[in-house]
């Protein structure tokens, strides 16, 4: 969703992986996208998308600088790219 969001310049860069949440609960995602499908239960989805958003936003973490400069440093987000990875032959487990 957040990669929509970008590529329709909504945002500048993404926020919150929530594919990692649907990812998780893959078939809670499947039902609550058919009820809507088939019974317009939107509030359902709703309820089931703004738990992700919380889900997510509870594992947020801390940046971590990585260049060890006095100037022009760079920062990184180790527990979020790590998450980007899981499930994908990057994934170092």
């Amino acid at each position: 969703m957040t990669l929509l969001l970008e590529h329709w310049r909504l945002l500048k860069q993404p926020l919150l992986y929530l594919s990692l949440f649907f990812k998780r609960h893959r078939s809670e995602y499947y039902r609550r996208l058919d009820r809507v499908r088939t019974g317009g239960d939107w509030e359902g989805w709703l309820d089931y998308l703004l738990d992700g958003v919380g889900t997510i936003a509870d594992d947020a973490g801390v940046l971590e600088e990585t260049t060890g400069k006095r100037r022009d440093r760079s920062y990184a987000y180790s527990d979020y790219l790590a998450r980007l990875r899981e499930g994908t032959e990057l994934d170092e487990r």
